[in-house]
């Protein structure tokens, strides 16, 4: 799954980073709201030129209709300002 999430995002990015964090956000349960935060902390800074934020989110369905209530897994690229939606652009799959 990490090679492939790494082959995804390899594949959308304009210049290798020196640093890849990916992070995985299991708001599959009571604590969605709290990860829906934690990715717009992220995307307070976003990726840059030297660091890469992926982030691979589960949401559950029908607890929060904030962002588009997907409830499926989601994998993103965090810029500046991204916002947990699939049609931000720096959502990968």
């Amino acid at each position: 799954m990490t090679l492939l999430l790494l082959l995804v995002f390899t594949q959308i990015a304009s210049a290798q980073a020196d640093w890849t964090f990916m992070v995985y956000l299991d708001g599959d349960n009571s604590l969605e709201t709290a990860a829906i935060y934690d990715f717009l902390e992220m995307a307070k800074v976003g990726s840059d030129a030297n660091v890469n934020i992926i982030v691979q989110f589960d949401r559950i369905a029908g607890y929060s209709s904030i962002y588009d209530n997907w409830e499926s897994t989601k994998r993103f690229c965090i810029f500046s300002n991204s916002t947990p939606v699939t049609t931000d652009a720096g959502y990968i799959s």
